[in-house]
């Protein structure tokens, strides 16, 4: 009896480890990117223009729409003008108002295309966590191409 007491103690206690070490929490989002003092005295987002969030938007889909469907991993350069409503690439909420930068005029700004750059690479580095290399792998060639 007491044999069994015991066993059936341990199964409970490495239950609740094991419990314990999944966890249900989601792994945390990499912080923002602030945007450097040489970036805001710029014009960076000169010609932007909104865009209210409607059901099933992503970001890709948005910069696809806006700056044309080769252009989609410029999704960066929307989340980077939205930052005050988009803190994940991969979430945006309906009835969220995004910034749509004019691309043309925006890769024309050297502080702003180190800053897409950094940003392009810091969203590759969530992917990859993600076990998203295809993604990640776009966002790196194109950012090393600016």
């Amino acid at each position: 009896m007491k044999m069994n007491n015991c066993s059936g103690l341990l199964l409970i206690a490495l239950s609740i480890m094991v419990l314990a070490a999944c966890g249900s929490s989601p792994a945390p989002t990499p912080a923002p990117v602030p945007v450097p003092e040489a970036v805001k005295d710029t014009d960076m987002f000169a010609g932007a223009s909104t865009y209210t969030v409607v059901q099933g938007d992503t970001l890709a889909e948005i910069a696809a729409r806006r700056y044309g469907g080769s252009n989609m991993y410029y999704f960066p350069v929307i989340r980077l003008a939205s930052m005050a409503v988009v803190t994940d690439p991969d979430l945006i909420e309906i009835g969220d108002t995004l910034i749509i930068p004019n691309l043309e005029l925006t890769l024309q700004i050297d502080a702003a295309k180190v800053l897409i750059k950094t940003e392009m690479n810091r969203i590759a580095d969530q992917y990859v966590r993600q076990n998203k290399p295809i993604a990640a792998a776009r966002l790196r060639n194109l950012a090393n191409s600016l």
